[in-house]
């Protein structure tokens, strides 16, 4: 073993130490060795003789002195760098082969020293990080995290931290950083000596726990609310609230359906919502904005997402605003009560892809949930009031227990050897358990259920089981074929090993939706049969509405004819005011004749069926505007529209009169010194085109939108602006022939009116963009 090495060695000491022997040696040497041989030898030449053969001894001795300390000193040099270049190749094998990281960098974050297993977590060569920054490999929080705890170390302060590197394929390493402070050999402070460990897996492991612990927490969280909560708003509230506090969601709101008006009105909400909730208008029954995720799950009934919320996405008119929010992604799940649609839960994610398939699973099954606890909160006060009475007062719990009109029964399960429910007995019954099956309370007390109901396995023993070791309730709807009757049972656990069942029998409510079910058929009958008949009075009303035409015009053509006679050869003979009155005449009778061949095409608009087949709607539109060209020419109109209008499947003459006769009222209800201005677009929504008709004319108040698309329904006199009121009505009932819609956008008095027409695209239509 080498006790002394080049680092714990001082040279001058050990040169002084040394010199210092020779020197006493060399001295004590002499003096003695002259004065012995004074002694001895009396004769001056056997003196200096002898002092030669001493002089010559002493260079003798001293050479080999000095030969022996100058070898020990070199071998001790040499097995000292011998261990030194040992320890060095040592520490540098152990530095390149180290399971963990190590990164040098000055105070400035440039790289001094990596080794290459830091090199390979990143992805990159030691070379490519050389000389680089170590924040050249962190996002801009973790260069923040990282400069902090420099500046610690600077200040002697070391501790463990953890942080996010950026690999060269862009995924995350995260790692846990041990630190210490890196001196040059002064002792002065240079930089960071990092040792840094791979934990991603650690760290991924935990984060999908935490997932899933966030997952089943909100799901935990909302069935307590549900089993608490009796009241439906205290219920949505508490769900909102959930789903932002245990959910991780931004925001979550609850809207329900008004029956009515078919528009989703926001009932509760929880979390960062801003006013955000006044920009979501959906109508259910007009179809406005009912694509997207929450037009998708009223429309189909099912949960539907959105992934990636774009910046400049416009597919809903507030897209926008959320993205402002701060929400990325967001679901909406349909809320049933009874089988019947009432509502949504729209929740809001400020992750982009945030719901996974766990995720979505999760949220149906809450959406079941929540949907049971509104039937329970519904029709099933009195059982949960029992339930509690059970639980917390034996005297009140007994008083309706006596009383009520469900049937009700307490009973243990019995467990096999292995631990499996086997078999139940009945510990008690009230008196209307009695009275709906029709056995008395005290033959069965303490029997087993197969004994009771002759069957070999007990009833529904899985459900029962489940409810009497977990204490969650269930409900359901069963027919029940010893007995030959229906039954919607609750059941419920007083105390673990044990449940309680409240039962109501609904048998005949069961055999009269059969009989319903069988007058609906005979009522679809009827309705088909009476639909023929209809079909058959339409067509006689047409040969009528014909022959009523004839009838009506035969005479018009009359009072035309002789009113032109009168004009042509009476003219001079009549003064200003019989001039007036003849002028009249001929007014009315066109008035007349318009009138007739408008109520004839209202008629007959729909008289046929609906032929869809591709038109291009920019060729349509042309048609009606040569057909109308000299209108358009006297009134001096501008009528534009983009060469992109598309081609669709539909009635190309119903198209034509929703064109014509919303172009020709632009036309006539214009004021007399402007000049008419009309613009088309259109756009395109999930499963429709709708088309805007804008125009400047003198506008419609808000009051009169539905009025005007009624027949006759005129907002002006006759003398101010002509028409026969019928035109409006047959753009719209072609529009709803062809299973679209037709109403007014916009519009203000005096800046003109916005027309907005939708029509439906066949789901495996070839949609085309250019004509």
């Amino acid at each position: 073993m080498v006790k002394k090495t080049l680092k714990n060695t001082n040279p001058r000491i050990t040169a002084t130490k040394i010199t210092s022997i020779y020197l006493i040696l060399s001295l004590i040497w002499i003096l003695f060795s002259d004065m012995v041989l004074g002694i001895l030898y009396k004769s001056s030449g056997t003196l200096t003789w002898m002092q030669s053969i001493k002089g010559t001894f002493f260079v003798i001795v001293t050479a080999f002195i000095i030969y022996v300390l100058i070898y020990r000193d070199i071998k001790s040099l040499k097995v000292s760098e011998d261990a030194l270049i040992r320890s060095e190749k040592n520490y540098r094998h152990l530095i390149e082969n180290a399971q963990e990281g190590i990164w040098n960098v000055d105070r400035r974050g440039k790289t001094l020293f990596i080794n290459g297993r830091m090199a390979e977590m990143l992805g990159y060569t030691v070379d490519e990080i050389m000389g680089e920054s170590i924040f050249s490999f962190l996002d801009d929080k973790e260069v923040e995290t990282a400069k902090k705890h420099m500046d610690l170390i600077e200040q002697g302060i070391t501790e463990q931290h953890d942080l996010e590197f950026i690999q060269k394929n862009g995924d995350k390493l995260y790692a846990l950083v041990e630190t210490s402070p890196l001196k040059d050999d002064m002792g002065n402070y240079k930089g960071v000596t990092g040792f840094i460990t791979d934990i991603t897996r650690r760290k991924e492991a935990e984060l999908r726990a935490n997932y899933f612990n966030r997952l089943y927490a909100f799901l935990s969280q909302v069935n307590q609310s549900i089993v608490r909560i009796k009241d439906k708003n205290e219920l949505f509230k508490a769900i909102c609230q959930t789903a932002v506090e245990f959910g991780n969601f931004r925001m979550a709101w609850i809207g329900l359906i008004d029956e009515e008006t078919g528009w989703v009105c926001a009932e509760e909400w929880a979390g960062y919502e801003e006013g955000f909730l006044q920009h979501v208008k959906i109508n259910v029954t007009h179809k406005i904005n009912s694509h997207g995720p929450i037009g998708n799950s009223i429309r189909n009934w099912k949960l539907s997402t959105t992934s990636n919320l774009q910046k400049n996405s416009k597919s809903l008119p507030w897209d926008e605003e959320a993205f402002k929010m701060g929400y990325r992604s967001y679901a909406s799940l349909p809320l049933f009560y009874r089988a019947k649609l009432i509502g949504v839960l729209v929740l809001y994610a400020s992750e982009v892809d945030f719901f996974s398939e766990d995720e979505k699973s999760l949220l149906e099954e809450i959406g079941d949930d929540i949907s049971f606890a509104l039937n329970s909160i519904a029709s099933e006060k009195e059982r949960k009031l029992v339930e509690n009475n059970l639980k917390w007062s034996e005297e009140k719990y007994r008083t309706l227990y006596t009383s009520m009109n469900e049937g009700m029964a307490v009973h243990r399960v019995l467990y096999n050897e292995e631990g499996k429910a086997e078999d139940y007995v009945v510990l008690d019954v009230n008196p209307a358990y009695e009275r709906i099956l029709n056995i008395c309370g005290g033959d069965i007390i303490g029997k087993k259920a197969t004994e009771i109901y002759g069957t070999q396995e007990p009833p529904y023993i899985e459900t029962y089981a489940v409810v009497a070791d977990s204490g969650e309730p269930r409900y359901f709807e069963t027919y029940f074929e010893p007995m030959n009757k229906y039954f919607r049972i609750s059941v419920f656990s007083p105390k673990k090993g044990e449940f309680a069942t409240v039962f109501e029998d609904i048998t005949l409510s069961k055999r009269a939706e059969e009989k319903i079910k069988k007058l609906n058929e005979e009522l679809e009958f009827r309705v088909r049969k009476r639909t023929a008949e209809l079909e058959s009075a339409n067509k006689d009303m047409e040969s009528f509405s014909y022959s009523v035409s004839h009838d009506l015009r035969a005479p018009l053509r009359v009072i035309r004819s002789f009113s032109r006679i009168i004009s042509r050869r009476y003219v001079n003979d009549l003064d200003k005011e019989g001039i007036h009155y003849l002028n009249n005449i001929v007014d009315a009778t066109q008035r007349m004749g318009s009138l007739i061949d408008n109520i004839l095409l209202y008629s007959r608009t729909g008289r046929k069926s609906v032929q869809r087949k591709p038109n291009s709607l920019k060729n349509v539109l042309k048609e009606v505007l040569e057909d109308l060209d000299g209108n358009i020419k006297e009134k001096d109109a501008i009528i534009t529209f983009p060469d992109d209008l598309p081609t669709i499947n539909s009635d190309r003459t119903l198209l034509n009169q929703i064109f014509t006769n919303i172009i020709e009222n632009a036309l006539i209800y214009q004021e007399t010194d402007k000049k008419p201005e009309i613009n088309v677009s259109w756009q395109k929504m999930e499963e429709n085109i709708r088309l805007y008709i804008k125009d400047n004319g003198i506008g419609i108040p808000e009051k009169y939108h539905d009025e005007v698309f009624k027949i006759f329904q005129r907002l002006h006199s006759e003398d101010k602006y002509s028409g026969t009121g019928i035109g409006l009505a047959i753009a719209r009932r072609a529009a709803e022939l062809m299973e679209g819609n037709l109403w007014i956008d916009s519009s203000r008095e005096g800046e003109g009116t916005t027309f907005c027409l939708e029509l439906p695209l066949d789901q495996d239509e070839d949609f085309k963009l250019h004509p």
